[in-house]
């Protein structure tokens, strides 16, 4: 569910909570002007989407844990930010999935690692940062669909009792 970002910032441009109950429909898309504001992608169930943003140093490292222990990340649509990647997936089945910001949903500590859903919005292609850097695809949703979570990865989203001693 796409919204219109501010020129070189990374606020909306008026509200956007309701996007995350009213998904936009094709005609309200094509009235966002990217070549004169930015785009946002607004995550949660309103969308499907999931995303886990990577930020500099310290979320490459988390991330590297964190495939270490619940395996590799499938290839999947991948944004280029100033400082790091956003990688968007599917949100797993009957799952509401909360936006966290440093720990996984049984409170493994994942630093510079944001796992982005409800409530959260995500600045998106051809958006350009205040400082200039522009955000572009990696791999885009043209080439690969949005992959799934594998099953071992609903431990770092989806709290359940059975995971509680995977926390550190």
């Amino acid at each position: 569910s796409p919204i219109e970002i501010v020129p070189r910032e990374k606020k909306p441009k008026g509200a956007w909570r309701e996007r995350q109950e009213t998904p936009h429909d094709a005609e309200k898309c094509k009235e966002i002007d990217a070549s004169n504001s930015g785009v946002g992608i607004v995550a949660g169930q309103v969308s499907g989407i999931l995303v886990i943003d990577i930020d500099g140093d310290a979320g490459y490292e988390s991330l590297a844990m964190l495939e270490s222990r619940f395996g590799q990340l499938p290839k999947t649509p991948c944004v280029v930010t100033k400082r790091g990647i956003h990688l968007y997936f599917k949100i797993p089945a009957k799952h509401e999935i909360p936006t966290m910001h440093g720990h996984t949903a049984n409170g493994i500590k994942i630093g510079g690692i944001d796992i982005c859903c409800e409530s959260c919005y995500l600045i998106a292609p051809p958006s350009i940062y205040p400082e200039g850097h522009q955000y572009y695809w990696h791999t885009s949703p043209w080439e690969y669909g949005f992959a799934e979570l594998p099953d071992a990865w609903l431990k770092v989203v989806v709290e359940d009792e059975s995971t509680q001693s995977a926390a550190v």
